[in-house]
């Protein structure tokens, strides 16, 4: 075997190692991040006092069944999301960084958690296609300076 194709070899599983070390590094990530997700019960009452009467009802409703008073609470619980982070984000991130881009911005305000993993799977995309780059640069060098040294 020459020195071109051993190179190609060796540089090929520089490249294997660090596509499945960056693969590792993300799913560690996103399950350090669903530990520190809040509940749905903690953020979210169920049910809540109406401001006129004091009578128990269930939130995100506009007006009170019994005084039929507007409930001032139910606008605060009305539109409210439960964030986590997302695995299938992170993924489609990392293999599309300018879409982890878009979909970071999209949800740096509604779902900060969400937008966390579209953001932390495009970044490590990016450097990861980055760094790919230049290790096929290095092996395409190697491999066209192998081959003119093969006929000279």
């Amino acid at each position: 075997m020459s020195t071109a194709t051993l190179s190609l070899i060796l540089l090929s599983v520089m490249l294997l190692i660090i596509m499945v070390a960056t693969i590792i590094i993300i799913a560690v990530l996103i399950s350090k991040n669903k530990s520190t997700s809040v509940p749905p019960s903690a953020t979210v009452p169920q049910m809540l006092h109406c401001t006129s009467c004091g009578e128990m009802i269930p939130a995100g409703t506009q007006y009170c069944p019994k005084c039929g008073a507007l409930n001032e609470n139910a606008s605060r619980y009305a539109n409210v999301q439960q964030d986590s982070p997302s695995a299938g984000f992170a993924v489609l991130s990392f293999f599309f960084p300018l879409i982890g881009l878009i979909l970071y911005l999209v949800f740096k305000d509604q779902t900060p958690l969400k937008a966390k993993s579209c953001g932390m799977g495009a970044l490590t995309g990016f450097i990861t296609s980055v760094i790919f780059t230049i290790l096929f640069v290095i092996i395409y060098v190697v491999f066209i300076f192998g081959m003119l040294s093969m006929y000279a």
